[in-house]
């Protein structure tokens, strides 16, 4: 539900620009494999994977591609 309101939202606020969703790695790299990136948002615990590397796969295909972090742990301990 998050994706579906982050994605509406970015495509409310940044009218005229490509916006897409995806909900795991695999999804991500079919986007990233038929798109140019410009800004992503990463969620670092994704069903299918770790968004850590996700985000090196997106700088080492698209360098100048600015990445924010977004994501949510219970415990105190992950908190950077």
């Amino acid at each position: 539900m998050l994706l579906e309101v982050l994605a509406e939202d970015s495509r409310s606020a940044a009218r005229g620009c490509a916006v897409f969703g995806a909900s795991s790695i695999a999804a991500a790299h079919e986007v990233l494999n038929n798109n140019r990136i410009e800004a992503a948002l990463v969620d670092l615990g994704l069903p299918d994977g770790d968004g850590i590397r996700l985000i090196a796969d997106i700088k080492r295909r698209e360098p100048s591609c600015e990445v924010l972090v977004i994501t949510v742990f219970a415990d105190k301990e992950r908190v950077l």
